[in-house]
């Protein structure tokens, strides 16, 4: 079964198929980027967007960096704001909609910190 956005967001901690099938349905239209991007959010963050007590997953290393794709808000958010998309920390729709986004403006460059770990399996 796949979820959508809305129903894999009512769960209190988001990671492994409900982020695979947020992922899946940012990118319905596009399979082929939908697979890589689960593979690149596997290498981010093993599949986890929230944590158990509802916060995005926060950067291992200590950075702003954010959620199951790891996104740097501080360093997007006045991107996404002139987007019209709300990366606030309480919702899931902006951040995926960005990450579609980003991907249709930078393809995968956003993540080329965990480019070692996601790249042999995308090809």
């Amino acid at each position: 079964m796949v979820l959508t956005i809305a129903q894999a967001a009512k769960a209190e901690v988001m990671e492994g198929n409900a982020v695979k099938a947020i992922i899946l349905d940012t990118f319905a239209d596009q399979p082929d980027i939908a697979h890589k991007m689960v593979i690149i959010a596997n290498c981010e963050s093993g599949l986890v967007h929230r944590t158990a007590d509802g916060r995005f997953l926060p950067n291992s290393d200590g950075s702003g960096a954010r959620g199951a794709l790891q996104l740097m808000l501080s360093l997007h958010q006045q991107e996404a704001n002139k987007q019209g998309l709300d990366l606030n920390l309480s919702t899931d729709e902006g951040y995926f909609a960005y990450i579609r986004y980003l991907v249709e403006t930078q393809g995968f460059r956003p993540w080329a910190a965990s480019r070692a770990c996601w790249q042999p399996k995308i090809g």
